[in-house]
């Protein structure tokens, strides 16, 4: 019943309108962002020899030398630029048609409002579990060191396989 109530909008004559809107702010900028976030977590916090190891255990094959360079700099690197040219190339005339007067602005800002609300969970958990460790840690670890500490398997872990 929710999602037919969620299409109705879609239905009406300005369906289109609404179609472009969702495809451009539901979905590029956040979900690159959301990538983005796991790729750096994924890679260069949990490390990406525990990540080789782990691919080894699951598939019997460590990668190779090519998909560990892609994952550590390239991949993060393509996904940065591409998030930060969809914010060059934004142009909010294109949503002009959408109405008069400053429709194209009121659009824009309900758009990157909508965009960012779908990215704050990640920064803001992000700073709530930074703070809250700092808070009950004594002893001085760095960032890094207290991610890996909360990550790492414990001696009753083993392998699925």
């Amino acid at each position: 019943m929710v999602p037919f109530l969620i299409s109705i909008p879609t239905l009406t004559y300005g369906g289109k309108y609404v179609i472009h809107f969702m495809d451009f702010f539901g979905t590029s900028p956040s979900i690159m962002f959301i990538v983005l976030c796991e790729l750096i977590a994924t890679v260069w916090i949990y490390g990406m020899d525990k990540f080789s190891s782990d691919v080894e255990t699951m598939t019997g094959h460590k990668p190779s030398i090519y998909w560990r360079i892609t994952c550590r700099y390239i991949a993060p690197l393509i996904l940065f630029i591409l998030y930060v040219c969809s914010f060059i190339q934004f142009d909010s005339q294109e949503f002009a048609s959408f109405g008069g007067g400053n429709t194209a602005l009121k659009v824009s800002i309900a758009g990157w409002s909508l965009s960012t609300i779908s990215m704050l969970p990640i920064p803001i958990y992000a700073g709530w579990w930074y703070l809250s460790r700092r808070q009950t840690n004594t002893t001085k670890r760095t960032t890094t060191t207290s991610v890996i500490a909360e990550i790492i398997p414990t001696a009753e872990h083993e392998p699925f396989i």
